[in-house]
């Protein structure tokens, strides 16, 4: 009888163990696979961030060069004015300088 009652007590101990030993591979395993899941997530995350970054940077990359062309139009404009204008002043300037030289 006593016997029997720790044959019982020492099957319920190899039991524990096992469930414990059991519990902690799961919690291992468990940890790993978390690990590996958070690693994947944060990835696509950085992946992600990248390329909307990139997105972003190509975006004001064009505006740039969309401010650039315009700011360039109103310079060419400009200095087509000078041009004319500076053609008119010499057209001027010798016509004064031939009626100087006619009178």
């Amino acid at each position: 009888m006593v016997s029997d009652t720790i044959k019982a007590i020492h099957k319920v101990e190899l039991e524990a163990d096992k469930i414990i030993a059991d519990g902690k591979a799961s919690e291992l395993e468990l940890i790993e696979r978390t690990k590996s899941e958070s690693s994947s997530k944060c990835e696509q995350e950085i992946s992600q961030a990248k390329s909307e970054s990139d997105e972003r940077i190509k975006a004001a990359q064009q505006e740039a060069e969309e401010q650039r062309r315009e700011s360039l139009k109103g310079l060419e404009s400009e200095l087509e004015e000078l041009r004319q204008d500076a053609k008119r002043k010499e057209k001027n300037a010798i016509q004064k300088i031939i009626d100087a030289v006619v009178s």
